[in-house]
C-alpha cells in the first residue's frame, strides 16, 4: 500500500516529457519505432493542449496523466500510464486521486470525463460510470463520466470528443 507522504504529485517539468511519453510506448506505439513514437508525441496537438501531471518518488516520475480543461467545471483525464516495471502497485490510482483532489479543491465540483482502453471497472472505484451505449463514439475506448454537482446533459454536442 502507498504511503501518501512518500510520493509527490505535481505538474510535470518540460524535461520529463520524453520519459512520460515512453510510459505508454508498449500500449500506444502502434508498431512504430521508439524514434517515430517520440516524434509523434512531441508534435501532438492533443498533448500540447493539456497539462501533464506526474506522481514521483525521489523526484522521479513513476506514473503520469494528462488533463484538459473542457467546459467550465469540466475536466478531461487521459493518457494515464505507468512504466512496465512500476505497474500494479497503485501508482496510477494514487495519481488519479491526487489530481482529482486538486481539481475538486479549485473548481466548483467539476465533472470529469475520460476515455478508457482498459476495463471500465478500474475507473468505477473513482466514481466514474460508463456512458450509455448511444453516447459511445469509439469501439476501442469507453467514454466515462464522473458527474459534478451540476449535471451535464448527455447529447452529442455536450460530450467531449476523444481528447
Amino acid at each position: 500500500m502507498l504511503t501518501r507522504l512518500n510520493y509527490d504529485a505535481r505538474i510535470a517539468k518540460s524535461d520529463e516529457l520524453e520519459h512520460i511519453y515512453m510510459m505508454g510506448f508498449d500500449v500506444w506505439s502502434d508498431g512504430t519505432s521508439q524514434v517515430e513514437y517520440l516524434a509523434n508525441c512531441r508534435t501532438s496537438s492533443k498533448y500540447a493542449r493539456g497539462i501533464w501531471y506526474v506522481l514521483t518518488s525521489d523526484d522521479q516520475p513513476i506514473s503520469s496523466l494528462i488533463t484538459y480543461k473542457l467546459e467550465p467545471n469540466q475536466v478531461g483525464i487521459g493518457s494515464i500510464a505507468t512504466p512496465i516495471s512500476y505497474r500494479k502497485r497503485g501508482y496510477a490510482s494514487e495519481l488519479i486521486k491526487r489530481v482529482m483532489d486538486e481539481f475538486d479543491a479549485t473548481l466548483d465540483v467539476p465533472t470529469y470525463f475520460l476515455y478508457t482502453d482498459i476495463s471500465p471497472t478500474f475507473y468505477e472505484r473513482f466514481g466514474f460510470k460508463a456512458l450509455p451505449l448511444e453516447f459511445q463514439k469509439y469501439e476501442s475506448s469507453t467514454c466515462m463520466i464522473k458527474p459534478g454537482r451540476k449535471q451535464v446533459p448527455l447529447t452529442d454536442s455536450t460530450l467531449p470528443k476523444y481528447f
